[in-house]
């Protein structure tokens, strides 16, 4: 009795140790694979002028922060410690991103610095995981104004949606926004007049200040100018600014010219309910189009 015992005994003393041995590497192991550094295996940035979209795939999701630097204005996107394993030329720099660092910035710590031709916002930021390869960060930078970006500046905000989203600003009820395009400008000079020579650029803009100036005489009414200036805007840009301002109907303004004679069913002009289908959100309430005779 007394052997049988202390087999026993020895014998659950010799299971502890092989269930001690199995079961204490597991957090180790766990450990050793939090510490690894992530690994940026592909990537790439597109955009034009107003909007840009870096992707970067990983080995898992990354835990990530964000700031702003001005002068010029930069985004910087914090990870730990990351070994970026893809080409240089895909995230080649263009449109509105002027430059793209990345790198170790000091122990257990790398980053991302995206530095933009002019003030930006960040639209989206987000880590889609997918079960089989790890996962995408996907970020979105669109222009901002000079106040946003300062605000964004001083406050730091972490909710990308607080300054600028694809959803249009919001605006009082009992204001109808109109975005007013002179068309052209700077190089794009549009149509030149066949005997005064004058240029289309210069007419839509005279037409748009004028015609702003009108508006801005209608109760309820916000007109604003895309550009101001005799400056090159992309239909990009003029699209964009259209939604920084929370636009309810967008005009675009031409003057065209025509070398053969115009018969009189042209001779007027036509109106459009709404922009082509996905270059303007929806119009805000019931109101669809804006009437109004100009004597």
């Amino acid at each position: 009795m007394v052997c049988h015992s202390y087999c026993s005994g020895r014998g659950r003393f010799f299971l502890l140790l092989l269930v001690l041995t199995m079961v204490l590497p597991a957090p180790a192991r766990a450990a050793e694979d939090s510490a690894a550094p992530l690994i940026a295996y592909n990537a790439l940035l597109v955009g034009d002028d107003a909007r840009a979209r870096l992707v970067i795939d990983f080995d898992r999701p990354p835990e990530f922060s964000y700031h702003y630097l001005k002068d010029p204005a930069r985004l910087v996107i914090t990870l730990p410690s990351t070994a970026f394993g893809f080409s240089g030329d895909s995230v080649e720099p263009r449109g509105l991103v002027s430059d793209v660092r990345y790198g170790a910035t000091g122990p257990g710590q790398s980053r991302i610095v995206l530095s933009a031709r002019e003030p930006i916002q960040m639209t989206l930021a987000e880590v889609r995981e997918d079960t089989g390869s790890g996962a995408r960060l996907v970020i979105d930078l669109a222009i901002a104004g000079e106040d946003s970006f300062e605000a964004l500046l001083e406050g730091q905000r972490p909710d990308p949606g607080d300054f600028f989203s694809d959803t249009p600003q919001t605006v009082g009820e009992d204001r109808y926004v109109v975005a007013i395009d002179a068309g052209h400008g700077g190089v794009d000079t549009g149509a030149i007049g066949e005997d005064t020579k004058t240029l289309e650029k210069t007419i839509t803009l005279d037409f748009a200040r004028a015609f702003a100036q009108r508006l801005a005489e209608v109760p309820g009414i916000e007109p604003f100018l895309t550009r101001d200036s005799d400056t090159y805007l992309s239909l990009t840009r003029r699209v964009e600014l259209a939604r920084q301002h929370g636009a309810d109907l967008f005009i675009s303004l031409h003057a065209d010219s025509w070398t053969s004679p115009i018969s009189p069913a042209r001779r007027s002009t036509r109106s459009l309910t709404g922009p082509p289908t996905g270059l303007l959100p929806p119009l805000r309430g019931a109101r669809t189009c804006l009437t109004k005779s100009w004597a």
